[in-house]
């Protein structure tokens, strides 16, 4: 197998390894930065680029003319920047996929095999919500679990197909015995995006006092820094979450994944 992740320590100490996760980051970027990089442009940054900018239109005022024009143009941004959302998500976890095993990540197959979960993952994207939701009114924690519960489902949906429902499941089995340390990873990322977030939004927030940012360039700008940031943190979370998905599948199954294989052909 040429999955360098094979031979990482998780496997010898038969369990989950934060620190082989997180270094599946940079080993990936390395590989296949350029694959990976130009699906988070093309279908995430862009994408979240144009629906900032008509965010920032309708915080700034709709007049009774054009209002229902507008509102119609958001409506149709919302669809494109939703289904760009699934589309880069799916893509970026089959070339994450394909990095981690060595093997090299190609732009148009990872955008060709992503087209073909969009609807299913639409399907589950809406019934995690409500269960995430439904957990958070019960309280804080039952929220948390399912959240921890689920981490992997995404790619147990897009790498094996395993149908909305299937992918809940197969997440709930892969991450039994390890939640602990996933919640502990998440735990970890949670509190460096909001330091991350909140330096980034200081600095947005001193641009736009200066004269004349509120408007014409200025939002320009910080659609653009909020589009490439956001984007490139979804790729990160998409590395480290098919990164999860085959240590636990290893764990719990062994290495072999030729079953795999026939997906991509």
């Amino acid at each position: 197998m040429t999955d360098e992740m094979a031979v990482g320590d998780y496997r010898a100490q038969g369990h989950l390894s934060i620190g082989d996760a997180l270094k599946s980051v940079p080993r990936a970027l390395r590989r296949d930065g350029a694959t990976l990089l130009a699906l988070t442009l093309v279908f995430g940054a862009v994408p979240l680029f144009v629906w900032s900018l008509f965010e920032a239109r309708i915080a700034g005022g709709v007049g009774d003319d054009d209002g229902y024009g507008v509102i119609g143009a958001v409506a149709i941004a919302y669809l494109v920047n939703l289904a760009s959302y699934l589309l880069v998500q799916a893509a970026l976890v089959q070339a994450s996929y394909r990095s981690l095993r060595g093997e090299r990540a190609a732009f148009g197959q990872s955008i060709a095999g992503a087209a073909s979960v969009v609807l299913p993952l639409l399907g589950f994207l809406i019934l995690y919500i409500l269960g995430i939701f439904g957990g958070f009114m019960l309280f804080i924690v039952p929220g948390i679990v399912l959240m921890v519960m689920w981490s992997v489902a995404v790619p147990a949906l897009v790498l094996e197909r395993s149908g909305v429902i299937g992918a809940f499941g197969r997440s709930r089995r892969l991450t039994k015995g390890h939640r602990w340390s996933i919640f502990g990873l998440f735990l970890l990322l949670f509190v460096a995006s909001m330091v991350g977030g909140g330096i980034l939004g200081a600095a947005i927030l001193m641009f736009m006092g200066a004269p004349d940012a509120v408007s014409g360039s200025g939002l320009w700008v910080a659609a653009a820094i909020n589009g490439l940031i956001t984007g490139l943190v979804n790729m990160v979370g998409a590395i480290l979450v098919t990164a999860l998905f085959i240590q636990l599948r290893e764990l719990e199954e062994g290495p072999d994944v030729a079953e795999l294989e026939d997906i991509f052909s």
